[in-house]
């Protein structure tokens, strides 16, 4: 029986980013055809802490490398997600 645990928003985050490169590059090899959007994240939810900081620090770009390396994804998806992070 499998054994079930609660996941953090960060975690939950990742894995909806994964889901959707994984789309993307089906799609791809499926002749082009769009994914099905998934729904995204509820409001308010949190971005890894060392993200938010450096997007509020100004510095988009090394937010987006360390999305990608955390979650893997390809860089729209990366920069997409990192562009949500509120810049207060």
């Amino acid at each position: 029986m499998a054994r079930w645990r609660q996941y953090d928003i960060e975690e939950i985050e990742a894995l909806f980013r994964r889901v959707e490169a994984l789309e993307a590059r089906v799609a791809a090899l499926d002749g082009g055809a769009a994914p099905v959007a998934a729904t995204p994240p509820a409001a308010g939810a949190q971005a890894d802490p060392q993200i938010t900081q450096l997007v509020r620090d100004g510095r988009m770009i090394e937010a987006i490398e360390l999305d990608r390396e955390q979650t893997g994804v390809g860089l729209a998806e990366a920069k997409a997600a990192v562009e949500r992070i509120p810049r207060i």
